[in-house]
């Protein structure tokens, strides 16, 4: 077996489906384990091997764990040691811990991608952990690729990337959210404030995709003593500080939860 999912949730299930759809791995040589039979089903039409029982994944040459945190020691207990790949979807788990569950001898590579990586319109940071080659980080950021950008790290900047880019979107979603309602409070209705905020987020995002910085794009917008020169000036009162305490925050909860 070249390829084990262990867990093919939302994001472990979108990680196996961008494999699947390069053609990365042929879908005979891949096994899968969940305990939602919706989503075994799911990955049984596409030709994996499919089971509850964790035994049917030993002996693969990379297995990938999308779990949550606290089923590590379960899990490796199941699986059993390996000296192969082991490739964490996980927040918050150090690579040492991983290496020293499965038995001391395996090459472990740590991953955070996030919730646009659905559309294939996300990015993932990676880093190696004990074990690994260079070759071990190439072959998981080939993975990570098919679902969007990818950016190396070293392993402790992981718990940064999280707050940065894993807990990212829900930064962006918040900020949607506090447009809306102001819009709805200068007298606009929800539905127009909806439309007019998520269509001007959406075509803000596709603009930043380009080669020009955002604050190459802002500049364009921001006509001095203007509308937007105005609501900037409220902003910049606190937007950086907020921001760096947003991130702080969630980086150090996620240090927090590693050492748990």
């Amino acid at each position: 077996m070249k390829l084990a999912m262990v867990g093919v949730g939302n994001m472990g299930g979108a990680v196996l489906s961008g494999v699947l759809d390069a053609g990365l791995v042929p879908a005979a040589e891949v096994g899968v384990v969940d305990l939602d039979p919706d989503r075994r089903d799911l990955f049984a039409k596409r030709g994996c091997k499919v089971s509850e029982d964790l035994t049917s994944l030993t002996g693969a040459e990379t297995t990938v764990l999308a779990v949550k945190p606290w089923l590590v020691e379960e899990v490796a207990a199941g699986l059993g040691p390996t000296q192969e790949r082991v490739v964490s979807v996980m927040a918050g788990v150090p690579a040492a811990a991983l290496h020293g569950a499965f038995g001391g001898g395996c090459r472990v590579v740590r991953t955070m991608p996030n919730t646009p990586c659905l559309l294939r319109q996300g990015v993932t940071g990676i880093a190696g952990g004990p074990g690994s080659t260079p070759e071990d980080v190439e072959y998981v950021a080939k993975m990570f690729r098919e679902l969007g950008g990818v950016v190396e790290v070293e392993e402790s900047l992981l718990d940064a990337v999280t707050a940065v880019s894993g807990s990212g979107p829900a930064w962006f979603f918040r900020f949607v959210e506090a447009l809306e309602k102001a819009a709805v409070d200068l007298g606009l209705s929800p539905d127009d404030a909806a439309t007019l905020v998520r269509s001007t987020a959406a075509g803000a995002g596709q603009m930043m995709r380009g080669e020009d910085a955002p604050n190459t794009l802002r500049e364009r917008v921001t006509t001095p003593g203007g509308t937007t020169a105005a609501g900037l000036d409220v902003f910049d009162q606190a937007l950086d500080a907020l921001a760096h305490q947003a991130l702080t925050a969630a980086r150090d909860r996620g240090a927090e939860l590693g050492r748990q």
